[in-house]
């Protein structure tokens, strides 16, 4: 029997049978997205204006569309040569007054969503740059594999008497690629374009099989730089190495690539234990706080327990890192429902990712929404973030758990309209992610 298929979460694979170990019908993807209208929002939607002058969108390069997919913008006509930009697009070059006045009288939270009006940036993904305005819904946290073995073989783990030590990074691929894109095709028919995924290098990051996963399935993926937390394993190439060497080789996989590819990470994953930093850790924390600061990029850590994200905070905060580009993962996760434990964070500029958003419950979805609510009251609505933190194949498979990709739009997506609105769930489970995972602004 395959890896995958020991899982109790096994529903994605194709045709609810198990993967065999070639590539067949069985590993393609049977999931056709749902049919619906791009929401319209601040002037999409309406028709092209179009401006007469030559066309020059050939000459200039830009951002790509997702894979399979045309560009939205900046198309060219055959006749006449008219280059066409839409209204919202021109509303954008217009400044973001006519904007702002065109929201008078609307609640104060939904000028939150104002940042996303303006994009003019870049999402890094495994297949290129990508225009913000090509992304419909986004998960902002997700696995879609996982290798929990140990990639340093000095690391000592503990296993059960008698089952044979895993090896990193020895499985069937064409599995855990097939299994991806089925998972992948489920979420895509709930609308979703985009998914950040959370696993670098030495838990189980391969940038080739996202690359392949997002090719397949027309979802663009954003993949990792950065290190787990010194307990799990630390690649041994790297193990060694201080802080500003680990700082150069974020660089390098944030701006040239990852794994010898020209695949760029397009943000940073960090983890700390819930006894808080390990002392190598913190040589991790300060290389990736240089790197964010030379490169603009964002950092997200994993730190379930607050006060082991307070520690790791204080490391980044002692390299002056700008807290707009962090990202507290698994916010709650410990069951904590206070408010002010995010707000402290919040109001500083850290995005808050919920990202439990499954049937494991922490917190619940009743709990999650009051606390949207607060957020909404203290106009922070624009730091939050949602997603299901689940891993789609883990090795070994003893290590997989519980978790549906598809939950955060399948059940908590209508909850959150009905709750608190359309225009704040677009703002949380979208314009929130692109914002928060946009490229590093100081990356050519």
């Amino acid at each position: 029997m395959p890896m995958a298929c020991r899982s109790p979460t096994s529903w994605w694979m194709a045709s609810g049978r198990c993967a065999t170990a070639t590539w067949s019908s069985q590993m393609r993807p049977h999931f056709r997205p749902v049919a619906r209208p791009r929401a319209r929002r601040f002037g999409t939607g309406s028709k092209p204006r179009a401006i007469s002058r030559p066309c020059r969108a050939a000459e200039r390069p830009g951002p790509r569309p997702l894979p399979g997919k045309a560009p939205r913008h900046r198309r060219c006509h055959q006749e006449g040569f008219a280059l066409t930009i839409d209204r919202r697009r021109f509303l954008t070059s217009t400044g973001t007054a006519l904007v702002a006045g065109a929201m008078t009288g609307q609640h104060a939270w939904s000028q939150q969503s104002a940042p996303a009006t303006g994009e003019d940036f870049v999402i890094e993904t495994v297949t290129g740059p990508l225009d913000p305005a090509e992304v419909d819904w986004a998960l902002a946290h997700e696995h879609l594999h996982g290798d929990f073995s140990g990639s340093n073989p000095r690391m000592w783990r503990s296993l059960p008497e008698g089952e044979e030590e895993p090896v990193y990074g020895d499985l069937d691929w064409t599995v855990v690629t097939g299994a991806a894109i089925n998972a992948v095709n489920e979420v895509k028919a709930y609308g979703v374009n985009l998914i950040v995924d959370y696993s670098p290098s030495g838990v189980g990051r391969n940038s080739r099989m996202l690359r392949e996963v997002s090719r397949r399935t027309g979802v663009a993926i954003v993949a990792a730089s950065g290190l787990y937390r010194t307990a799990w394993g630390i690649p041994a190439e790297l193990a060694d190495y201080d802080s500003d060497q680990l700082a150069a080789h974020f660089v390098r996989e944030l701006t040239q690539g990852t794994e010898g590819t020209s695949i760029r990470a397009g943000f940073i994953k960090l983890s700390v234990g819930n006894d808080g930093p390990l002392p190598h850790d913190e040589v991790v924390y300060r290389g990736a706080a240089r790197a964010s600061n030379e490169t603009g990029s964002t950092i997200g850590i994993h730190a379930i327990m607050p006060d082991a994200f307070r520690a790791a905070a204080r490391i980044l905060e002692d390299e002056q890192l700008d807290f707009s580009r962090f990202i507290w993962a698994h916010a709650g996760r410990d069951g904590t429902v206070d408010f002010e434990v995010f707000r402290e964070f919040a109001d500083r500029g850290v995005y808050i990712s919920f990202d439990g958003v499954t049937h494991r419950g922490t917190p619940t979805d009743e709990q999650l929404l009051d606390l949207i609510g607060q957020f909404l009251e203290a106009d922070l609505g624009h730091r939050i973030l949602i997603s299901a933190d689940a891993t789609i194949a883990a090795h070994p498979p003893a290590a997989q758990y519980a978790s549906d990709i598809r939950y955060p739009y399948r059940f908590f997506k209508p909850q959150l309209e009905e709750r608190h609105g359309g225009e704040v769930a677009r703002m949380i489970l979208r314009d929130n992610v692109v914002q928060a995972y946009r490229r590093g602004d100081r990356i050519g």
